[in-house]
């Protein structure tokens, strides 16, 4: 397993991590860990 640090392009904050290499059968065999804090959920309008 490969653990791969996401960074803020703006600020270069840690965000989370990428691992990949689990196993997963998925086409890229990637696991998104993103610290919920980093993101901003925006309703749909309509």
């Amino acid at each position: 397993m490969r653990r791969v640090e996401v960074l803020c392009a703006n600020c270069h904050s840690h965000l989370g991590h990428v691992f990949e290499g689990e196993g997963y059968g998925t086409p890229t065999d990637l696991r998104y860990c993103i610290n919920s804090i980093s993101m901003r959920l925006v309703p749909d309008e309509g």
